[in-house]
């Protein structure tokens, strides 16, 4: 099943409602911060501050998501996962990295503000694991957007080229529920390249 933005605002709300913070991460939380979507996404990747598992797990079960039961390493990990009841998956982790002061950003998701990890921690983040073509693509299109330096350790994927990829989904990138806003200028710099 393919999470679609709608859904993922509907979570959020969900969970902001307890008032414990929550930020998206991975494929939707580079989404905001770019402002549209890049690929379709199976699923909603949180992170949160260590301590509120217990009150995100129980907001997500009065709200009808099931949690997903043998899922290796939760424990050790400080992490859930759930399934919503429109199979929307969703996994939460803890990190002691929300704690850090200037921590995560504010991107926009279908013309609404939602606050999803900053451009600095979701490059570090991918460090020492191994890289799939969806996190060469947010690499790129996320130190292009942002101008965070690429870590050391993901060169020299990240140098001064741009794969063929990006510059492709540059060229056809609408603004993610937003048709008529004006096109950032890193986009028109990626499809000139």
């Amino acid at each position: 099943r393919v999470a679609g933005a709608r859904g993922v605002l509907n979570l959020l709300v969900t969970l902001q409602e307890t008032g414990l913070p929550v930020w998206l991460d991975r494929g939707w939380g580079v989404d905001a911060l770019l402002g549209f979507m890049t690929r379709a996404h199976r699923d909603v990747d949180l992170v949160t501050v260590p301590g509120t598992l217990e009150g995100l797990r129980a907001a997500l079960t009065s709200a009808g998501y099931v949690e997903a039961t043998g899922f290796p390493g939760a424990a050790a990990d400080r992490r859930i996962e759930f399934v919503g009841p429109d199979g929307l998956g969703v996994e939460i982790r803890e990190t002691a990295d929300a704690l850090e002061v200037g921590f995560g950003a504010t991107g926009r998701l279908g013309g609404v503000e939602v606050p999803c990890v900053d451009a600095e921690h979701q490059l570090g983040w991918r460090v020492g694991r191994k890289l799939t073509r969806n996190d060469i693509q947010a690499i790129e299109l996320l130190h292009e957007s942002t101008g965070t330096p690429i870590p050391h350790e993901l060169r020299p994927m990240g140098k001064a080229r741009v794969s063929y990829r990006a510059r492709r989904l540059a060229r056809s990138i609408v603004t993610l529920g937003e048709p008529d806003a004006a096109t950032p200028g890193w986009i028109n710099r990626l499809r000139q390249r």
